[in-house]
């Protein structure tokens, strides 16, 4: 029988380089076949077999230079992008529709009832059209709180109710409810309430990972939403407060399944509210978050800048400015400048260490910033200084191991499987596929029991790293059978 090339997937960091994305916006894909011979090694009949459109042939007079003409048809360069595991971003360069679309774009396809408060539809900054705000400001001039909208708020929030009964009283509910059609009557208890269904949700997402969050979280906005719009009196600061972390929670949900432009703009309105009540570590969590969302997109130096502007305010929690340390250390590390980025690191861990005496200030939001999760950040930044410095990668690879190991259950969520990932990468710079392998069955035991398609995807990518330098080893060979399973 024979056997079934390798993957011709390339490494999705490849797709972040500059130089890469310039093959893509020019659409010359003659260099991305000459990247992937050349570079990765993946053989030119491979090429052919899994882009399918081409034949070995083109293949080979295409990364020789002999054959020249431009490839024009979409369905062609959708067959590439798909061979190489061409990025979201270097889709759109090329012109492409992206791999995984937005919510938005699906909703397009797939209309639902109850579109007037569908964030989706409108300007996040300005949620509500016109005619919806004109009946949301009547409605409560009259307040008979019935209004149409009213009472889509009201099953957004009564749907809330329903999932997350087990943290409220019957009491909690009704008032919860009227708060929505009377903003004027929030209080201290209705605050408290909403802020136990956000905890709820973030300890959800732990268990089942981001994407089953998206629709619930959408429907808690559009309650804040409103509440912020109406909110006045002592009571505004602690909604605009709650609202805020809201509004931070659905960018992380955005931004970790690739729905950029959502997260960007949620991002936005964590920082704009949070600028309103006075939350330094919300404000500086939302640009740490935007400059997290630019570095997955390929734009290091604004990623960088994002992560410097976030750390400028001295009173921000210490916690949240450690972790600000290791990401602005972690593109410095990726734009090669090792130097810089060693000693921000090593500012990260000074601060790491401050966080003892300033643990009541802890923010809700960032309960997880752990001993563990700051040695998962250190060693991101030094898996990434490893593949220059096989020193760095060895410690990279002790510090993930010990990390991951002192996570506890929590070892299995989706965050903590992404550190799995770049594990399994720094065991591919050293040398070593089999405990590469082992690493990427982990991560896919992962995107299995979470059904996440962004680990999956990460496993795959392990996939195309070692197929790309062992292509015959047989741990290629028993990762290819377990993702075949999956997919």
């Amino acid at each position: 029988m024979a056997r079934t090339p390798a993957s011709a997937r390339l490494p999705v960091e490849v797709w972040l380089r500059p130089d890469v994305q310039r093959m893509c916006s020019e659409r010359d894909v003659n260099g991305l076949l000459r990247l992937a011979y050349l570079e990765f090694k993946v053989k030119q009949e491979h090429l052919a077999y899994w882009i399918g459109q081409m034949t070995a042939s083109e293949v080979c007079g295409r990364v020789n230079g002999k054959v020249t003409r431009a490839v024009r048809a979409i369905d062609r360069w959708q067959a590439i992008a798909d061979a190489l595991g061409m990025s979201d971003h270097a889709r759109e360069l090329v012109g492409l529709a992206r791999a995984h679309p937005t919510t938005a774009e699906r909703r397009q396809e797939s209309p639902t009832e109850d579109r007037e408060l569908s964030i989706e539809d409108a300007p996040l900054r300005t949620p509500l059209n016109g005619r919806e705000r004109d009946d949301l400001v009547s409605a409560n001039a009259v307040d008979d709180g019935g209004s149409s909208v009213c009472r889509r708020v009201g099953r957004n929030l009564q749907q809330s109710v329903v999932d997350f009964h087990g943290v409220l009283t019957p009491d909690d509910e009704e008032r919860m409810i009227l708060a929505v059609r009377q903003p004027c009557r929030l209080d201290a208890r209705i605050v408290d309430s909403y802020a136990a269904i956000l905890a709820r949700q973030r300890e959800t997402e732990d268990v089942v990972g981001s994407e089953p969050l998206i629709e619930p979280v959408r429907a808690q906005l559009a309650v804040m939403e409103h509440l912020v719009m109406e909110a006045r009196g002592p009571g505004r600061a602690a909604i605009v407060d709650l609202a805020s972390q809201w509004a931070g929670f659905a960018g992380w949900l955005n931004t970790s399944t690739g729905r950029a432009t959502d997260a960007r703009a949620w991002l936005d309105r964590a920082a704009e509210w949070a600028t309103e009540c006075g939350n330094c570590t919300m404000a500086s969590t939302a640009l740490s978050f935007k400059g997290h969302l630019e570095f997955l997109q390929g734009r290091i130096p604004s990623a960088v800048g994002l992560t410097q502007a976030a750390q400028r305010d001295p009173s921000v929690w210490v916690g949240q400015r450690a972790y600000e340390a290791y990401q602005e250390a972690r593109g410095l590390a990726f734009l090669g400048e090792s130097g810089a980025a060693i000693r921000k690191a090593d500012e990260g861990s000074e601060l790491v260490v401050l966080t003892d005496d300033q643990r009541d200030r802890t923010p809700p939001w960032a309960q997880y910033y752990t001993a563990p999760f700051y040695a998962l950040e250190r060693a991101f930044v030094y898996r990434y200084l490893g593949r220059e410095d096989a020193a760095l990668n060895v410690e990279s690879i002790a510090s993930f191991t010990a990390a991951l190991d002192d996570l506890g259950s929590e070892r299995s969520s989706e965050w903590a499987a992404e550190y799995s990932y770049h594990l399994a990468l720094a065991y591919v710079q050293a040398g070593a596929p089999d405990k590469a392998h082992e690493t990427a069955m982990e991560v896919l035991g992962a995107a299995r029991s979470l059904a996440s398609e962004r680990l999956l995807a990460r496993a795959c990518q392990i996939h195309a790293r070692l197929a790309a330098r062992w292509p015959y080893d047989s741990c290629v060979t028993d990762l290819e059978e377990a993702l075949q399973e999956v997919v």
